[in-house]
This record gives structure tokens, C-alpha cells and sequence, in this order.
């Protein structure tokens, strides 16, 4: 897919840029991408997250 630059010159887009322009284009893929963004992040951080340690059966 061709696109315009301030220049006037066309410029042939890389496939990345090309998926990530139709991606962007569709609101539930983008809340679908933060959603796993932020599972992600949790699983990474659970240890500073859960207030008790993991092994520990009851409070």
C-alpha cells in the first residue's frame, strides 16, 4: 500500500506498518491488545502485588 508524505512522494509501506495500521483501525483488537498488556504485567509484578506469600495456606 502506497502512502503520501509531506513531500508528495510515495512510499511503499513494510508489512509491520501495514498490519499495524489495519490493527489500530479495529477498537476491540486495541482493548483486546491492553487487556493481555495488563494480564501480562500482573503475572510479572503478582509477587509485589499479593500482600501474603504464595506458599502460606491462610492469613
Amino acid at each position: 500500500m502506497l502512502i503520501n508524505n509531506e513531500f508528495n512522494e510515495q512510499k511503499i509501506q513494510s508489512p509491520l506498518q501495514y498490519i499495524w495500521t489495519i490493527f489500530k483501525n479495529k477498537n476491540i483488537a486495541v482493548i483486546a491488545m491492553w487487556a493481555v498488556i495488563f494480564l501480562i504485567l500482573t503475572a510479572i509484578f503478582a509477587d509485589y502485588i499479593m500482600p501474603y506469600p504464595a506458599t502460606m495456606q491462610a492469613p
